[in-house]
């Protein structure tokens, strides 16, 4: 039976190896074969410019350095490391040579193998990539995602979940973690949450109040069952979601301040004008009336017999204090219920509101056709106020002349009201005739935008509001 050289062994061993197969020198300046096996070209005579044709430059610098390494300390040459493919492209493989040495501790030669892991090198890019996407997103949203495995009882978090808790990266960490950070009201959850991790069972949605180095935090904390192949593991994610209810917190308050500004602004309007009211009742009606039932107490059987003349006189003043009576009351029931913004529309109306208060106000007026069209709340919301603005001006301003502009453009609407008469000093949004404050609430609520200007030469109002507001006002 003939012997199998060493030589015929090694090419028996490269026909049946999967990987590419090299031989190189003592000090790799010669490449002495390469079976590339269809992913580099083959090299089937010593050649020694196989670094520039086997190896990219961007490379070459790199795989020098490990060769000297390997050589210097006659160790295994092992790295990773791009090479041009027979097709033209660049691919990734794993490179390893053994080197032979002689009983004097020379090295002879090098044999290697080397495999295609370019499809590795980029699970591991992607893999990267989506760690370095999950690190940036944890940063950003305050969270951190973790994972229970049932079958070895391992608990690992990931750096997010590390920093949520202020910890340093490989400290001992178990589910019952969150009950040794836990305030005293979340106490009891964070140890049924350690009981439903490691039972891997059931999923859960809670939220926890911790104390974390002497700060209070509020995390959101969410996990799942997963189960496979016999296996079962819980992943979950916490989010720290502190600043958010803190967030919410303070638009609450900003909003029920907001909202008792606006109802005490209301309040002290309603009950202005129920002062009012009862003023006209009382100095105006109430003394008609007065005066009626006293005529009435004169008007007797006894001077119709003695006095024909009297009895008329009397008669006719009763008749007049009556009318009076009739006319004061329409005019207040006029005030109160805008009857002609019903019957002839907010333009009518609006006039009508501006000179009765003062015949001596010259007014002028610019209201545009296509700014009257709105929502009837709307327009008795611009009735009461230009009444109130209205009455100001004849009762405080002194004015001899004032316009009202009411126009619409590119979807709003735009109300004006200037005088030339003194201007009108505000104290706490109040002035004796008007309540500016209740004015600037509604004109909010109607999310618009109010603005008050006055000087000794006058003052001016001006609100815009969407046309497309639609808002029921509050009645007392």
């Amino acid at each position: 039976m003939s012997k199998i050289s060493i030589e015929d062994r090694l090419r028996l061993f490269i026909r049946a190896s999967v990987d590419i197969v090299y031989e190189m020198s003592a000090d790799w300046s010669e490449m002495k074969r390469l079976d590339g096996k269809d992913f580099m070209s083959d090299t089937a005579e010593p050649t020694k410019d196989w670094l520039s044709k086997y190896i990219p430059q961007h490379e070459q610098l790199r795989m020098k350095t490990a060769i000297a390494e390997a050589i210097n300390n006659k160790t295994v040459f092992d790295l990773d490391h791009q090479v041009n493919c027979i097709d033209g492209s660049v691919a990734w493989t794993h490179s390893r040579a053994v080197p032979f040495i002689d009983k004097k501790g020379n090295i002879l030669h090098w044999f290697g193998t080397a495999g295609d892991i370019t499809k590795r090198k980029a699970d591991e890019l992607a893999l990267r990539t989506n760690l370095m996407l999950l690190q940036q997103a944890e940063r950003v949203a305050k969270a951190g995602s973790w994972s229970f495995d049932a079958e070895t009882s391992t608990f690992s978090w990931s750096d997010g979940m590390y920093s949520l808790f202020q910890l340093e990266k490989g400290s001992v960490i178990k589910p019952e973690i969150y009950a040794e950070f836990a305030g005293a009201d979340s106490f009891e959850k964070a140890t049924s949450i350690a009981s439903l991790i490691r039972l891997v069972a059931t999923p859960f949605d809670e939220v926890l109040n911790f104390n974390i180095n002497g700060v209070n935090k509020t995390m959101h904390i969410k996990a799942s069952a997963v189960k496979a192949d016999g296996s079962a593991t819980m992943i979950g994610v916490n989010v720290d979601i502190t600043s958010l209810l803190e967030a919410q917190q303070a638009v609450e308050e900003l909003e029920d301040g907001q909202k008792s500004e606006i109802l005490k602004a209301i309040l002290n309007t309603q009950e202005h004008e129920r002062y009012v009211i009862a003023e006209r009742f009382h100095n105006g009606i109430g003394q008609l009336l007065y005066a009626v039932k006293l005529a009435l107490i004169q008007l007797t059987q006894s001077l119709a017999i003695e006095s024909t003349v009297k009895f008329e006189e009397r008669k006719k003043y009763l008749d007049e204090l009556l009318n009076n009576a009739i006319k004061d009351s329409r005019a207040l029931s006029r005030e109160l219920t805008p009857q002609l913004l019903q019957d002839f529309g907010l333009e009518v109306a609006l006039k009508d509101i501006c000179t009765r208060e003062n015949s001596a106000i010259n007014w002028s007026f610019q209201i545009a056709a296509n700014a009257t069209v709105l929502d009837p709340y709307l327009s008795i919301f611009l009735c009461r106020t230009c009444q109130e603005l209205a009455l100001n001006i004849a009762r405080e301003s002194q004015a001899t002349h004032a316009a009202l502009s009411l126009k619409e453009n590119s979807g709003l609407l735009i109300l004006s009201l200037t005088h030339d008469g003194t201007g009108i000093i505000y104290q706490n949004g109040f002035s004796d005739g008007i309540d500016l404050s209740f004015i600037k609430n509604m004109v909010a609520l109607l999310n618009g935008k109010f603005t008050f200007n006055s000087n000794v030469t006058g003052s001016e109002v001006s609100i815009v509001l969407p046309m497309s507001t639609r808002f029921k006002l509050m009645h007392g």
